[in-house]
């Protein structure tokens, strides 16, 4: 009689505890297996600025002037089918690095990028880029395409007003006047592929200053 009696006070106990096993198996299936976080923080790019200058007749040919990348050759021919006839300099490269989902922002200083290179520039020209919210999606076409939420490029460019006399005879000194310039947007790139931004008119006539982006995928 007592045997009986323990297992049957056993019994409800036991199924208590069976079903303690079976809603933890039930957690864990709807769970599924455990999720990696943070994967796409692990995702850094190279971001590449190109700065080129396209000028007309002899003020392409600028000696000393640096050349295109051989990287942009494609691109700039485009740029010779649709835009008026000009050759093309190289003015500045910048090259940054950020990761997916992050932003990038650089101030920094320079010589003009609309005037041949110059061993002292007593009026160098202001930089600051911005590049917010980078993200890596697949298109239509199941290529890699990266997205950028705010692109901004803002430019403080000396630009001669008048000239003064000195106070000897035959001297004058020029009167500088710093104007903003620059050009905001948001963009998608196929990574890798250098993309035209955007042109912008400079003070000279004839030329073009022409912004160009690549963007691609590197090591952690």
């Amino acid at each position: 009689m007592k045997n009986k009696r323990s297992a049957a006070a056993f019994l409800p106990v036991l199924a208590f505890a069976l079903a303690l096993v079976w809603c933890g198996v039930a957690a864990a299936q709807e769970g599924g297996p455990p999720r990696k976080e943070g994967r796409a923080s692990e995702i850094n790019y190279e971001v590449q600025l190109h700065l080129l200058v396209a000028s007309e007749g002899a003020e392409g040919a600028t000696k000393g002037a640096a050349k295109v990348p051989q990287a942009l050759d494609g691109l700039v021919r485009q740029l010779k089918a649709s835009l008026p006839p000009a050759d093309y300099r190289l003015a500045a490269t910048f090259i940054y690095r950020v990761r997916d989902g992050g932003k990038l922002e650089v101030r920094t200083v320079g010589g003009s990028p609309f005037a041949p290179p110059q061993p002292l520039s007593l009026t160098p020209t202001f930089f600051q880029f911005t590049l917010d919210g980078v993200k890596l999606a697949d298109d239509s076409s199941g290529e890699n395409l990266v997205t950028v939420r705010e692109f901004r490029l803002g430019l403080k460019v000396p630009i001669q007003t008048t000239t003064v006399s000195g106070d000897k005879a035959g001297q004058s000194y020029p009167v500088i006047q710093y104007e903003d310039t620059g050009i905001y947007t948001q963009i998608g790139v196929r990574e890798g592929e250098p993309t035209l931004v955007g042109t912008l008119n400079t003070i000279n006539p004839g030329q073009l200053f022409v912004l160009v982006i690549t963007i691609k995928r590197v090591g952690r």
